[in-house]
């Protein structure tokens, strides 16, 4: 039961790293652009 339960829990919490990931990445992005925008 343990085992099940930490399997599910871990591939909950890969799924929300990935899209953490997602996020930040197109947020960087995004700063990235309007910091281009600024210096110019």
């Amino acid at each position: 039961m343990m085992s099940v339960n930490f399997f599910n829990g871990n591939l909950s919490y890969t799924k929300f790293s990935k899209e953490k990931g997602g996020i930040k990445e197109s947020y960087f992005k995004q700063t990235k652009i309007i910091g281009g925008i600024n210096h110019d």
